[in-house]
């Protein structure tokens, strides 16, 4: 169970209570969202780690 933190309604889940919050269009949800969007926009990147270079086997040649 989610609530929402402007309103307190109950929502079944996490998933709701964001809908829930993109679907209401009153000044204090907005004011929410905003902040929200805000503080995730100034969040520090997380560094993503490199990927692996796989090298290629040469195929073997068999003598002749």
């Amino acid at each position: 169970m989610a609530v929402c933190p402007v309103c307190g309604k109950v929502c079944k889940s996490e998933f709701g209570l964001v809908g829930h919050l993109r679907l209401k269009s009153d000044n204090a949800h907005f004011q929410y969202n905003q902040r929200i969007i805000g503080n995730v926009m100034n969040r520090e990147p997380v560094p993503q780690p490199q990927p692996v270079q796989q090298q290629q086997q040469q195929p073997v040649q068999q003598p002749q």
